[in-house]
């Protein structure tokens, strides 16, 4: 009879049990920490948030969804973990942690602090099994908000620097354009004015001015492509041109040195042509190089040529010297007054002739040449003058010789006569 009476009440505890309200775990049963995926979100991004739990309650739990709310999202709807078809338990006083929880953030959703809720579905095991289905919700605190930024700074962040590294790298290519140049400042000014606009928190405003400056930076290689293209245009035409004077000056060069080189300079301004007519950057930079090297051929066959003329007129100034002093030396006693003016005029461009050899220059060997040549025209003259004026003189002393012999004849002739018709 006893034991019936035993069984009896087990059976109406198994009936009654189930009928006693689970009692809700309290705020401070429940430790929640939260890893983000970054420090920094934005309207606009997608991120997730690893949460860790502690239990600080007396029984083991068991959790069968897990959801994060943030004030965009409608009432009732969560970010959520479903983990009812395989639900995870930690014993009394224990610890999980749960797989990241993604989430999107609106583009319009407010910035600054946004207080989330975390619901958390679980099971309590008492003495007598398991509990029901329970939720538990967090009350708001610090931990449980979420900053989130205008999604112009997140842009800002990253084109600020961009930009930054974009106008360094400007700045010290080295452009010649004063028009890139122009473009660099401009561009300088538009991203000081953005970092100061992002200090008073427009950023929509400074994204504005970086995109400008961004583009005002990107303009600069094509301008100075331009730039480049016209100044080597010009200096290669301009070093054509003079490249070309100079090689006219010495076409007529007699000195062999003076020709090899006047051969390696129209071969070089041939190049020079040629690279011009590709009308490329590259060509005009070849052609300037190839003209600048015909200008020192053609400056180094001039000084060779130079050279040349210098020694060969000096030679031909020293020996055409030389006749003439001995043209004048064998007319210096000349008696005929036209020769004597002659042999003076001789004697003059004799002595010019010197002085202008003795300047050792090359108009002054050619001087001395002329002078000298001509010296030995009037010495020549001179000397006809004075063979003429002899022959004269020696025709006039045989006429008087013979007169005197004449005349003596007649004498002796008279004196016989007398001394005969004496006798």
């Amino acid at each position: 009879m006893r034991k019936n009476w035993v069984a009896l009440a087990l059976l109406v505890i198994l009936i009654i049990l189930p009928t006693i309200p689970a009692q809700a775990l309290s705020q401070n049963e429940i430790q929640l920490t939260f890893y983000w995926s970054t420090n920094y979100y934005y309207q606009g991004d997608t991120g997730s948030v690893t949460i860790t739990l502690k239990s600080t309650c007396g029984d083991e739990l068991e959790f069968s969804w897990i959801g994060i709310h943030f004030p965009w999202l409608q009432s009732g709807y969560y970010y959520s973990l479903d983990l009812s078809s395989n639900p995870m338990r930690i014993p009394s006083q224990g610890q999980i942690t749960f797989d990241p929880i993604i989430f999107n953030i609106p583009s319009a959703a407010s910035l600054g602090w946004n207080v989330f809720e975390i619901l958390i579905q679980y099971k309590e095991h008492h003495w007598y099994g398991w509990s029901g289905v329970s939720s538990w919700t967090s009350t708001s605190s610090s931990s449980t908000q979420l900053y989130i930024r205008d999604a112009y700074e997140k842009t800002y962040s990253t084109l600020v620097n961009s930009v930054y590294n974009d106008l360094n790298y400007a700045k010290n290519k080295g452009y010649e354009s004063p028009s890139v140049k122009s473009l660099i400042d401009q561009a300088t000014n538009e991203y000081n004015l953005a970092l100061s606009l992002a200090s008073q928190g427009k950023y929509s405003d400074a994204v504005n001015h970086l995109q400008t400056a961004s583009n005002l930076i990107s303009q600069a290689p094509a301008k100075e492509d331009e730039f480049q293209l016209s100044s080597w245009r010009d200096k290669a035409q301009g070093s054509i041109t003079i490249a070309n004077q100079k090689i006219d000056l010495i076409k007529k060069c007699e000195g062999s040195e003076a020709i090899v080189l006047l051969q390696k300079a129209q071969q070089s301004f041939s190049s020079a042509q040629n690279s011009f007519n590709l009308a490329t950057l590259q060509g005009y930079k070849d052609a300037y190089y190839s003209s600048s090297q015909a200008s020192s051929y053609a400056d180094q066959a001039k000084i060779k040529e130079e050279e040349y003329q210098l020694s060969s007129w000096r030679n031909k100034a020293q020996g055409s010297i030389t006749i003439a002093n001995q043209k004048i030396d064998l007319i210096k006693k000349c008696e005929c007054p036209d020769a004597v003016a002659l042999l003076q005029n001789a004697q003059q461009s004799f002595s010019s002739a010197q002085n202008s050899f003795n300047l050792a220059t090359l108009q002054g060997y050619k001087d001395a040449y002329d002078s000298s040549t001509q010296a030995s025209s009037y010495a020549d003259q001179a000397k006809n003058k004075e063979d003429v004026y002899q022959q004269a003189q020696a025709q006039q002393r045989q006429q008087m010789y013979l007169g005197i012999g004449g005349l003596v004849v007649v004498i002796v002739g008279v004196i016989v006569y007398f001394l005969k018709f004496k006798k």
